[in-house]
């Protein structure tokens, strides 16, 4: 589920001015709403780096935590990261400069018009893959743990390597169709095919199937399997006196897949309304050169919701995560020196409890 922002989602050549200036004046006549888009702009750059950067820390430092489900937080987060790095400069830069053109000319201009879509596009669908790989990962754990092997350390990194492989694949395609084009005076950088209508059309819809349709439809499946299977195990387990253990390990796996659960649907409210402008654009509003202003604007409105995207996982590992919570607060008493002092005090009290005692004598 890629972000189709700067190559598939906007239209292949420049939409009229008369359009364009139409619906933009809500954004440059508004000073408040700019300053509000750049503080969010903001707080999502310094969220997005520091809690995922964070939640990689937490995972490699702890070795308890190198399960299989999160190898695959690790992977979104490192995805999280490439996004928060490749497109939300690039939004507040438009905010801030009130230019939707492309702001760097010459040799170097060309050679981030092709880089910076590119690898947004690979970090966006890195980010989608861990979700299907996690929630495939959940699956097995909970209602085929027979099949267990396939979540060993081995397996996992083999699968996300393929995954980045993947990813790099499909969206090499970038890398020949964006460039930089003049029009009105202004320079974009866009995504010009030269090869027929049926062609790209048949591409943008096999990538909105790969992404958006086989996702809906594979992770609502999967997690009701799975909610079903654990259902049933706890009514089994209550009937017995003498399953604790059993019931202790399907509570935490039930937390386990909740948390999981909760980043997945974090990350389909962020991306859903992207892909819905998308499949209108090539639907809908296919032989429009002139869009409507009010889906010019829903455009740029999901464009901006999905900023959010980089911070979902963050937000919710350190919200309902238990032991990322735990590390976090760990953490935070080293860097403060907290820890110390409290032990300082505790040793000075000891001292003086041990002086007192003798005194006397």
């Amino acid at each position: 589920m890629a972000d189709f922002n700067s190559s598939l989602f906007n239209s292949t050549r420049p939409v009229s001015t008369a359009s364009t200036d139409a619906c933009y004046n809500l954004l440059s006549k508004n000073l408040e709403l700019r300053m509000f888009i750049l503080i969010v702009c903001i707080m999502v750059i310094l969220v997005g780096l520091t809690g995922n950067a964070l939640i990689v820390y937490i995972i490699v430092k702890n070795k308890p935590m190198r399960a299989s489900t999160n190898f695959f937080l690790i992977n979104m987060a490192v995805c999280d990261i490439g996004v928060v790095c490749f497109m939300v400069p690039k939004k507040a830069s438009e905010v801030l400069t009130d230019h939707l053109g492309w702001l760097v000319p010459g040799f170097t201009g060309r050679v981030l018009c092709k880089l910076v879509p590119f690898l947004h596009d690979v970090f966006s669908e890195g980010s989608t893959y861990s979700l299907l790989l996690i929630t495939l990962d959940r699956f097995i754990a909970v209602v085929l743990p027979h099949k267990r092997w396939l979540s060993s350390k081995f397996i996992v990194l083999v699968i996300i390597s393929c995954a980045w492989v993947a990813s790099f694949s499909v969206n090499a395609v970038i890398l020949k169709t964006v460039r930089l084009v003049r029009f009105n005076s202004k320079i974009y950088c866009m995504s010009i095919w030269d090869s027929s209508r049926e062609e790209f059309l048949a591409y943008v819809f096999t990538m909105i199937t790969i992404h958006f349709i086989f996702p809906i439809i594979f992770i609502p499946t999967a997690y009701t399997a799975i909610f079903r299977k654990l259902k049933l195990q706890f009514a089994a387990s209550r009937n017995s006196i003498s399953n604790q253990n059993q019931i202790h390990d399907l509570l935490r796996q039930r937390k386990i897949v909740n948390m999981a659960f909760a980043i997945v649907c974090g990350f389909a409210i962020c991306w859903t309304p992207l892909a819905l402008q998308g499949i209108l654009r090539f639907t809908v509003f296919l032989d429009q050169a002139v869009l409507p202003c009010p889906f010019r604007r829903f455009q740029d409105a999901s464009h901006y919701f999905l900023l959010f995207i980089a911070v979902t996982n963050p937000v919710i590992c350190f919200t309902f995560g238990t032991v990322f919570k735990e590390n976090l607060k760990r953490l935070y008493r080293r860097l403060c020196g907290c820890g110390r002092r409290r032990a300082s005090v505790a040793n000075t009290d000891i001292e003086l409890n041990i002086d007192r005692v003798e005194e006397p004598e």
